[in-house]
């Protein structure tokens, strides 16, 4: 897949200069991107560097397995025929995305923070993944519906904001049945379905203004996790036995006193946004010799220090890449808060990591210290002792360095996906013949599992797609070679556990799996002896890595997430 750029009209008339970028005037044509016009296989990057906010106007737009990349006061809208939206990602930050009347509409649509997407069409059937928030002052994302809306909204979270806002309707209540909520009106009513991860529980709703929005706390702070060395005058001391008024020594080697320590302990289950919240381990000399020295475990909001022309902070959960940094499975976390009188970057395990910065989320932890001062106010991004980098052009140029260094230490990067039949504990391998793997299994095995190797397309490009995902299939067949010869959809309502939401493009529809799909035994319960199940798919080689026997070692069990979060948030 090719990731291209636009770069302007090559007549150089109508550059981003203008507010209006003409479909009339063929702006998509390939002399307009840095990698040529994108085609329905293509990665297409809308990217404004500037100041100014500038609309691009297209008809329709034909994603098949690729994105649409919108970044930075940009707004995409339709021209007046109706357009059509076929399948893919479009992946919006801080910009805004039109979908205009008599749309119709298929795909998912990431909303990055300060996103905002707007539905006037007809009919569709996309996935809305709305942000968890990055860092404190995320700003969120508003989807706002003129009509009817039929897809779903699988992730919303707080700072999030939903807007119902039908022409001329009055809005008197709403009405939760499963996880489908109904807006009552005086037009009738209104319906929005959410994906299962959404607690309902957490949804409120203001009638006078159509809005709804999320009571979870916002759990944004930068935390270490129990056992991170601090580096002091006393040594590199464990967090949790810090005091007040011990001297921290920071990067730039200055002495300057904790004026702060506050704790919380998250539990699975209990904690709000748990899943998200868990920790981030960074493997021992993930960013250089000694850097860290040992493994270090911080919330995915907690900013690392790192070098590129200057020094710059990002947040670890913006450099998970699967093998020396990764999200890991806990039952339980305690964090700490560690805070000087100014922002700063302390020594955390030998690597440079920012202190505690309040942004509003003090009172969620237990703390000693200089708490009392009635006039504190909230700090501003300004207060940042760094620049904080969430630009994904940045971002994605330290996970390269990152990749190559994991390399190093050992991990070998691979498109083989292993697929294979896991029956009743038992390993079966498949004949393949390019998009078709095919297995024989005795007709009485009651437990079957199809397996493969596992990635996760933000680690390696810009795509902002964070499912964990393992095949593409098209589609499964049974036969007994007697009677029983037949078809499986993706579709099948049997075919639940291990399975993403259905894709579709040119003709072709698809479902990913996680990884570990159920193959329910009641497909073949009426066949004789051995079964023959063969899976069609994509057999497109995807990157994933490879540990050696040395670092699996080392690691404590990776997340299976497939979680609809837009990026990791900032954990409690």
């Amino acid at each position: 897949m090719v990731t291209t750029t636009w770069i302007g009209p090559s007549d150089n008339m109508q550059g981003w200069d203008n507010p209006r970028v003409d479909p009339v005037t063929n702006p998509w044509s390939g002399n307009n991107w840095d990698a040529g016009g994108p085609n329905g296989w293509n990665t297409a990057v809308l990217n404004n560097t500037s100041t100014t906010a500038y609309i691009v106007t297209v008809g329709s737009l034909i994603l098949n397995n690729s994105a649409l990349l919108v970044y930075n006061s940009i707004t995409v809208s339709w021209g007046s025929p109706p357009g059509t939206i076929s399948g893919g990602l479009i992946y919006l930050y801080s910009a805004r995305f039109i979908a205009g009347p008599g749309t119709i509409a298929t795909g998912t649509v990431k909303m990055g923070e300060g996103s905002s997407y707007e539905w006037y069409g007809a009919n569709s059937a996309q996935i809305i993944q709305m942000p968890a928030g990055n860092y404190p002052h995320s700003s969120g994302a508003t989807f706002t519906f003129y009509t009817q809306f039929d897809g779903i909204i699988e992730s919303f979270y707080f700072r999030d904001t939903i807007i119902c806002a039908i022409n001329g309707a009055t809005i008197s209540g709403m009405d939760i049945n499963g996880h489908t909520l109904t807006f009552i009106t005086n037009m009738g009513n209104y319906t929005l379905n959410f994906g299962n991860g959404v607690d309902m529980a957490d949804l409120a709703f203001d009638p006078q203004t159509g809005k709804l929005t999320t009571t979870q706390v916002d759990p944004n702070a930068p935390c270490f996790a129990s056992g991170t060395l601090i580096r002091t005058e006393r040594g590199d001391i464990a967090v949790e036995t810090l005091k007040v008024g011990d001297m921290a020594i920071t990067v730039s080697g200055e002495h300057r006193p904790i004026i702060w320590l506050g704790h919380c302990t998250l539990v699975r289950g209990k904690s709000p946004n748990f899943d998200t919240a868990r920790p981030v381990r960074i493997q021992a000399g993930a960013f250089g010799e000694q850097m860290p020295y040992v493994d270090l475990w911080l919330s995915p909001g907690h900013a690392v220090c790192v070098r590129l022309l200057d020094e710059v902070l990002i947040p670890a959960g913006y450099l998970i890449n699967g093998a020396t940094i990764a999200q890991v499975n806990v039952d339980e976390v305690t964090y700490w808060h560690v805070e000087l009188d100014s922002h700063d970057i302390l020594i955390a395990n030998g690597l440079p990591t920012e202190s505690y910065l309040d942004c509003g989320t003090r009172a969620c932890f237990e703390g000693t210290g200089d708490t009392l001062d009635p006039e504190r106010k909230l700090a501003t991004p300004e207060e940042y002792c760094r620049p904080l980098i969430l630009d994904g052009l940045t971002v994605e140029a330290v996970a390269r360095r990152l990749r190559a260094r994991a390399e190093q230490l050992g991990w070998v990067r691979t498109t083989d996906m292993d697929i294979h039949l896991v029956a009743d504990g038992v390993r079966i391998d498949p004949d393949l013949d390019e998009g078709m793997v095919r297995f024989l299994i005795p007709a009485r095995t009651q437990d079957v599992r199809l397996v493969s190797e596992t990635f996760i397309p933000s680690e390696w490009s810009d795509t902002g797609d964070e499912r964990r995902l393992g095949i593409a299939v098209y589609g499964l067949h049974i036969d007994d070679g007697l009677r029983c010869s037949r078809d499986i959809s993706i579709d099948d309502p049997r075919l639940v556990d291990g399975f993403h939401h259905q894709e579709a493009a040119d003709g072709k529809s698809w479902r990913w799996t996680n990884g570990s799909l159920n193959v329910p035994s009641e497909l073949w319960a009426d066949c004789k002896s051995h079964v023959f199940l063969r899976v069609n798919m994509d057999n497109s080689g995807h990157p994933h890595w490879v540990g050696s026997s040395k670092t699996k070692a080392q690691l404590p069990k990776l997340i299976d997430t497939g979680r609809a979060s837009f990026v990791p948030l900032r954990a409690a």
